[in-house]
């Protein structure tokens, strides 16, 4: 009733445990995409995320997970062979910290014309 629609991913791909995140992000119709996993309940209207500074001055807001490349089973986002550095053409800098900390990928919020 609301439009909503399934749809494939345009990025073609076998795409491991949560790496479905980007891929769906990607294929989305919408510029600016709020990604909120299932199992999270905000407290907060997550309407107003859109309107902050940082995303008005960035164009993106990530949250930083517990995890990183270091750890065994966790910090998947944080590992070199992450299809994320594939999708955003970048190459991993395992000595650049903004590449060896996981961000949480449950939620973050993102213009996709300003970043891609």
């Amino acid at each position: 009733q609301m439009g909503a629609k399934c749809m494939a991913l345009q990025v073609p791909g076998v795409y491991p445990l949560w790496q479905t995140t980007m891929p769906a992000i990607l294929s989305s119709r919408f510029q600016e995409v709020l990604w909120i996993d299932t199992d999270i309940t905000p407290l907060l209207d997550p309407a107003k995320l859109f309107e902050t500074a940082a995303f008005r001055r960035d164009g993106a807001l990530f949250w930083p997970d517990l995890w990183g490349a270091g750890c065994p089973g966790f910090g998947q986002s944080a590992w070199p062979q992450h299809v994320v550095w594939h999708l955003l053409d970048l190459r991993h800098n395992a000595s650049d910290v903004r590449y060896t900390n996981e961000h949480e990928a449950g939620h973050l919020l993102v213009d996709k014309v300003r970043h891609w």
